[in-house]
């Protein structure tokens, strides 16, 4: 498996934002067939410094497809962008 196969997401614990972002996430992943990979920003400064107050944040090959509220319609149009179509 590799980052080609997977959105990855940013995240950090006690969000209730990040956690209705996650179930987005893991049905979108879902219906393409990738795989979640979540990353707790407060585990790692360099990710703390980054995404601090922009969680949660999905990424696909280095494309964000959305952070905040996610947006389950926006973050498709995203991938299939991301994906060539």
């Amino acid at each position: 498996m590799s980052e080609s196969d997977a959105i990855l997401l940013y995240s950090r614990a006690d969000c209730p934002l990040c956690e209705e972002g996650l179930e987005k996430v893991e049905a979108l992943a879902r219906r393409y067939s990738l795989r979640v990979e979540k990353f707790d920003i407060g585990s790692d400064a360099t990710l703390l410094e980054a995404h601090r107050d922009r969680v949660p944040v999905a990424v696909f090959l280095g494309k964000e497809l959305g952070w905040g509220r996610l947006s389950g319609r926006g973050m498709e149009r995203e991938l299939r962008r991301a994906l060539g179509g």
